[in-house]
């Protein structure tokens, strides 16, 4: 490596150095609840999605949670792929995509395992 890889290495790790102490403190006081601002932003989004801050959810409430996430998610990546004929905005006509190709790459997104 040359002499300029080398000092902006340096400073990359002198930045990261620097940062690390005030990073680390403003993630213990957001994760702690003490941000005062990032609580009154949430609020209304916890209200509209009946989420209770102050209780912990279960472990069933969690996999529910999860497994519709993950389900929704499926058919928002799968349906367009098979109705991709009949959307607009599809100048070439290109018809839908096989099901079992729509079905992979829908469970392939979902799953991270692109």
């Amino acid at each position: 490596m040359s002499t300029a890889a080398w000092m902006q290495l340096a400073a990359y790790l002198a930045l990261l150095l620097a940062l690390a102490w005030p990073l680390a403190r403003m993630i213990d006081v957001v994760m702690a609840g003490r941000f005062g601002l990032g609580r009154r932003l949430e609020a209304p989004l916890f209200r509209l999605a009946g989420v209770r801050p102050e209780h912990e959810s279960g472990w069933l409430r969690y996999a529910t949670g999860l497994l519709v996430f993950n389900g929704l998610g499926v058919l928002a990546v799968y349906a367009p792929q098979r109705l991709q004929g009949a959307l607009p905005l599809n100048p070439q006509h290109m018809p839908g995509v096989t099901p079992d190709s729509a079905f992979n790459t829908a469970i392939s997104f979902v799953t991270n395992t692109n």
